[in-house]
């Protein structure tokens, strides 16, 4: 019995003697904490949330394959389908996922840039299990157009740039306002004041009603001028002023061209601008 009760006493000690391992066989501590801490379970639930990415995000089941756009003509749905939809749709969102997949393709950024380059009243984006992909569009009536430079801008009703237009395809029945000083310009920019821009839809309406008076352009000085200048056939232009009373200026203009004022031929310009005074050149 004792020397069993000796024997067993050595065991024991022996259990408290450092343990020695070969460097070489030991797992890197990464290693050693994902044994450590993953269970079977652990390992199974990453297993299917991996697989569920895959089969959701770079499987074929969500790819877009049938785009539709609507409420717009062929010319600019072609544009829209080639500059924007089929371009977004060979990026990857957060530069992982395909956004050639439903689940992942950004409506946000596609509406934006079509907003931003195309003069509409309505735009709707819509998502469709499990491939189709609708674009839903309704076009404005322009009333005006703006050119800067060798560009050319819709102009809605604020002020506002809506849109870039190829110079071929500018519309021969909207007037076009240029901007003399060839300033920046930019879809989705304010370019001119609201004031101003109802002072010219007014201004054209009153001119229309002048039989004798053949207009070739329209043109400001600078957007944040008030001064509108009116060609004419005869070659001189009309000076307005946005910040006057039209009413009494168009008045001026009615004078001029039935007599009442005596005999006036300009060969440059005629200014309104200034109270009940006409001054031309």
């Amino acid at each position: 019995m004792r020397w069993n009760f000796r024997n067993n006493k050595l065991e024991k000690s022996g259990l408290r003697d450092p343990i020695y391992r070969n460097p070489r066989h030991v797992l890197p501590q990464w290693k050693n904490f994902i044994f450590q801490h993953f269970s079977e379970l652990g390992w199974f639930l990453l297993l299917a949330i991996l697989l569920l990415v895959y089969l959701f995000y770079f499987s074929p089941i969500f790819a877009i394959t049938n785009v539709e756009i609507t409420g717009v003509g062929r010319p600019t749905a072609g544009q829209i389908s080639e500059k924007y939809v089929n371009w977004q749709l060979s990026q990857k969102r957060f530069k992982i996922f395909p956004q050639k997949n439903l689940l992942a393709f950004d409506t946000g950024w596609l509406e934006e840039n079509i907003t931003n380059n195309f003069f509409l009243d309505t735009l709707e984006i819509t998502k469709k299990p499990l491939h189709k992909l609708t674009i839903t569009l309704k076009e404005k009536s322009p009333e005006l157009i703006w050119q800067s430079s060798d560009k050319y801008y819709y102009l809605d009703a604020t002020g506002q740039l809506s849109g870039l237009i190829a110079s071929d395809q500018v519309p021969a029945n909207i007037p076009i306002i240029t901007d003399e000083s060839s300033s920046d310009a930019a879809p989705g920019q304010q370019i001119v004041s609201q004031e101003k821009n109802s002072f010219i839809l007014r201004l054209m309406i009153l001119l229309k009603e002048l039989n004798d008076l053949e207009i070739t352009g329209i043109s400001t000085p600078h957007p944040i001028s008030p001064q509108i200048n009116i060609s004419v056939k005869d070659g001189y232009k009309i000076y307005f002023d946005q910040t006057k009373d039209l009413d009494s200026q168009s008045a001026k203009l009615e004078r001029i061209l039935n007599g009442s004022e005596g005999e006036i031929k300009p060969s440059e310009y005629l200014d309104l601008r200034i109270g009940d005074r006409i001054y031309y050149k």
